[in-house]
């Protein structure tokens, strides 16, 4: 109660001497004080009632007051005090950084990974799931590339999009992302890959994973995310096993037999690949899988022609004005980075959308 009594002293003091025109520098010098006191006890943003103090903080810091920052990312560090506090000093260095600063930011999550790898690491989760942009414009991108690849592929982490993003938009050689999205693929067994990652791979890439389903031995888990990857290759040789499997083990529960199923499934369907043109012409007909999907591999397999008649046909078939949602939704939202279709032809159909997300 003593610390807290003193800081918020010190706060109305900061305050009192900026309205009578107190200089910049002391005002400076007043804040930083008054983070060293949060920093000597952290637990003092404990509750609701304090987002003053942080007003007041953030009123008097600037963008790339790197003493600050460094400050404020010991909080952040330091395991002991509440979620509040740490999340709430993150928020604020990320906020207030420049490319510096950033720099600086990113180290401090890479070293907080380590020392607390996983999901109870929300702190990092949420430093990449709101200021993953920011973060990537530093002079440490690179760092921030192999943090997103150490933190994996869990679906469940919130912050799982922007790490994607970090991952592929990171300006390097095609061979070194692919690399990167193999050693993520490897090392996380039961995930899945989204889309983006899989268009950065190969058949060639698909077929080295093999080992990681075929040699499976009864006492290891089974590599559900390689076997994801095979399947949205088509690879017959894994169909087989598959197949094999399915009928011979009757201890799968009925999610894993799901999961069998659908890699089943999406090895059967392209083969030949257009029967894919099928399910883009009557996606009700498949409504567990993603036309997301549909569309993506029917447009490397098949030529952009006949993809495009594909969903016109769909189009057609549906009638003018009617209100495109659920899974043919997903289907038009996958056309327009594939060049299949466009708003314009789109509209030539008469296709409403409930929402206006291109």
């Amino acid at each position: 109660m003593r610390t807290k009594y003193r800081c918020w002293m010190a706060l109305v003091t900061c305050y009192v001497f900026a309205c009578s025109g107190w200089s910049y520098a002391e005002t400076d010098e007043e804040c930083h004080q008054l983070l060293d006191e949060w920093a000597n006890d952290p637990n003092l943003l404990g509750t609701k009632a304090d987002y003053a103090l942080l007003d007041s903080l953030r009123a008097e810091m600037w963008i790339g007051d790197a003493r600050a920052i460094e400050s404020l990312l010991e909080i952040a560090k330091f395991r002991e005090c509440t979620l509040f506090s740490r999340t709430a000093a993150i928020h604020m260095a990320c906020e207030y950084s420049d490319r510096e600063s950033a720099g600086l930011i990113v180290q401090a999550l890479s070293e907080m990974w380590d020392e607390t790898p996983g999901k109870r690491n929300g702190i990092v989760q949420y430093a990449i799931s709101n200021f993953s942009d920011r973060l990537a414009d530093s002079d440490r991108s690179t760092e921030l590339v192999e943090l997103a690849v150490r933190m994996g592929l869990d679906i469940n982490d919130p912050s799982c999009t922007q790490r994607y993003e970090i991952i592929l938009n990171e300006d390097c050689p095609d061979e070194l992302r692919r690399e990167r999205i193999m050693g993520m693929i490897r090392s996380a067994p039961s995930d899945f890959v989204p889309l983006g990652f899989l268009d950065c791979l190969t058949v060639q890439d698909a077929i080295a994973l093999r080992p990681l389903v075929l040699n499976h031995k009864s006492t290891d888990a089974r590599h559900w995310t390689a076997i994801r990857v095979l399947a949205h290759f088509g690879d017959p040789v894994v169909l087989a096993y598959l197949k094999r499997w399915r009928a011979a083990d009757s201890t799968l529960g009925r999610t894993e037999r799901g999961w069998v199923d659908l890699a089943i499934w999406r090895i059967e369907i392209q083969h030949p690949p257009t029967k894919l043109l099928e399910c883009l012409r009557y996606p009700e007909k498949h409504a567990y899988e993603s036309p997301r999907w549909f569309i993506s591999r029917a447009a490397e397999l098949l030529p952009v022609d006949d993809v495009r008649i594909a969903l016109e046909d769909y189009f057609l078939r549906v009638g003018k004005q009617r209100y495109v949602g659920g899974s043919i939704r997903q289907a038009v939202e996958a056309s327009f980075p594939k060049g299949i279709m466009s708003k314009q032809g789109l509209e030539a159909f008469g296709v409403v959308r409930q929402r206006p997300t291109w």
